[in-house]
């Protein structure tokens, strides 16, 4: 299903934004190669139909997330700090930022494949190429 790819898109991603703060460039390679893996049968059609709409998707995510933010800044300035009663905000876990989701993809299955490959040949050992 279509829907399904953006969950897998946004793993990888994730995924890769680990790889990167921790340096291990094989391991992103190995990710990397699973990405490719994943996009190498697809045309160019289901492929700009799912950029669409992960971009979609992302940007909804970050207005949902601006405004969750912004309500949680109301309540609490507005929240009495003796009330057992008022809901507990919790601050949003640190493995997960919609900032580290990508809005931007190459727009076909070519050109990313492209991208990922010389990627790969770069920073992946003898077994990855």
């Amino acid at each position: 299903r279509l829907r399904d790819e953006l969950v897998y898109i946004s793993l990888a991603q994730a995924s890769m934004a680990y790889c990167k703060t921790v340096e291990d460039g094989r391991a992103l390679a190995r990710v990397l190669v699973r990405v490719l893996e994943h996009i190498y049968y697809k045309t160019d059609a289901v492929y700009s139909a799912t950029v669409r709409i992960h971009v979609e998707m992302t940007k909804k995510a970050r207005e949902e997330a601006a405004a969750a933010k912004e309500e949680a800044m109301k309540a609490a300035e507005g929240a009495d700090e003796t009330d057992p009663d008022a809901p507990v905000v919790l601050p949003e876990p640190e493995w997960f930022k919609v900032d580290m989701l990508e809005t931007t993809m190459p727009e076909t299955v070519s050109a990313f494949a492209k991208q990922l490959a010389a990627t790969i040949y770069k920073l992946g050992d003898e077994r990855t190429k």
